[in-house]
């Protein structure tokens, strides 16, 4: 079943990853618990949220600190570089994370919701 969460408790799940949104906890496929700061994870929940669909670095900043995006502003990407080097198996060939160029990002991956 896909879809958008139903209460703050629910678990996201894709490619083998489990982001538990109640709990702040990510699970790698091995079940390892992978350490994230406060900003990778509201990246990776607003990620796992949207689905397929691509955010803007904007909505991005918006979502993850509460504050306006310019176009010099690599706040963004520096972010998700942070995030895809603990997630992806490659970071320079990211398969999880991908990049629109001159949109923003979306993650590749289907995502399930459980609980």
């Amino acid at each position: 079943m896909r879809g958008r969460p139903e209460s703050a408790g629910s678990v996201a799940c894709f490619a083998g990853w489990r982001l538990d949104l109640g709990s702040y906890e990510l699970r790698s496929p091995d079940g390892d618990l992978v350490a994230l700061t406060p900003h990778e994870f509201q990246l990776l929940s607003a990620l796992a949220r949207n689905g397929s669909r691509v955010l803007t670095r904007e909505a991005i900043l918006q979502l993850v600190a509460g504050r306006d995006w310019s176009p010099e502003d690599r706040s963004v990407d520096v972010l998700v570089g942070k995030l895809r080097k603990k997630i992806e198996r490659s970071p320079q060939a990211p398969r999880l994370i991908d990049t629109v160029r001159g949109v923003g990002y979306k993650l590749a991956a289907t995502v399930q919701f459980e609980g």
